[in-house]
């Protein structure tokens, strides 16, 4: 994790009791004072400000999205390229397209569009 660019978070609101996994995420994560481009991603029902209250010492300033629904998160609109995504929005100014999954599909569904997905990404759906 002390690579990563993008950390989300599916559901997990850190509580005080839950000390020592909270530790161990702060001893891969790295503190907001030693972040340079990292983000954070938080998938949860908790209101926003709460959410950030909780997360906070894993965020830098404002390098965190929340939302509440799995299907408008970084990693379902931009799936197979999350990280080049918001490397293309954050760091580089562009926007990148969205591929975002496909709701209510099935893994046999999910599996055929994923595969017309990586085609499209390799060029090789012509």
């Amino acid at each position: 994790m002390n690579n990563a660019c993008i950390l989300t978070i599916f559901g997990y609101g850190a509580p005080a009791t839950d000390g020592e996994a909270v530790e161990l995420l702060q001893t891969a994560w790295p503190s907001p004072e030693k972040q340079k481009a990292q983000w954070v991603e938080l998938i949860n029902v908790t209101p926003k400000d709460e959410l950030r209250e909780q997360w906070k010492s894993f965020i830098f300033s404002h390098h965190a999205d929340t939302t509440s629904d799995f299907y408008e998160s970084r990693i379902a609109r931009h799936p197979r390229r999350t990280g080049e995504a918001w490397a293309a929005t954050h760091l580089f100014a562009m926007c990148e397209d969205e591929h975002p999954l496909p709701k209510d599909a099935d893994f046999p569904q999910l599996w055929a569009w994923f595969g017309e997905l990586r085609k499209y990404e390799d060029g090789t759906n012509q």
